[in-house]
């Protein structure tokens, strides 16, 4: 079984008191090399009621000015991938039971036609459930390995319809 199937079994078997997730993305061609940050500042000014999806977004706009000076000196392609992990292991009140995660997935390519332009895709996936009152996820259960919630949410994030003008372009581990 997959692993995206064995922790999103491991997390439904938690009686849930409330759950949502969110997602964006999309994908360009023909960007200046010099327009990669209005790019991810762009998708920065999507509104994330989520935390995780926030993180994400304010990850790449704080790493994408490095991204953009290696484009510039001649690399081929960036890739960045963060990912947040934010499980509550204990049941209660005060953000305890709460549990934000998600993905995000940004690539930068030169454009095969202009070498001072690149193509562009990025996708994020984010959730956040709360438990029932007095449930707590067992943090020693193999579920709930980093490796696995990754894996997890990259098979969400494919599962919510992610467009192939997208999924075709970002590089997946």
């Amino acid at each position: 079984m997959h692993i995206g199937n064995q922790v999103e079994r491991g997390i439904l078997s938690i009686p849930m008191k409330y759950g949502e997730q969110d997602w964006v993305s999309g994908s360009t061609e023909g960007l200046p090399i010099s327009n990669m940050l209005k790019y991810v500042e762009i998708i920065g000014k999507k509104s994330f009621s989520l935390s995780a999806g926030q993180i994400i977004s304010k990850h790449f706009q704080d790493n994408v000015s490095v991204a953009q000076d290696v484009m510039e000196l001649g690399s081929a392609r960036h890739d960045e991938t963060k990912t947040v992990y934010q499980i509550s292991f204990k049941p209660g009140a005060g953000g305890a039971g709460v549990s934000n995660v998600g993905v995000g997935l940004i690539g930068f390519a030169v454009d095969p036609s202009d070498s001072s332009k690149v193509v562009a895709a990025h996708a994020i996936y984010v959730e956040r459930w709360t438990e029932e009152d007095g449930v707590h996820c067992n943090q020693n259960h193999p579920v709930w390995a980093e490796a696995n919630i990754r894996q997890f949410l990259l098979y969400k994030m494919l599962n919510v319809g992610l467009p192939s003008s997208v999924s075709s372009r970002l590089k997946w581990d």
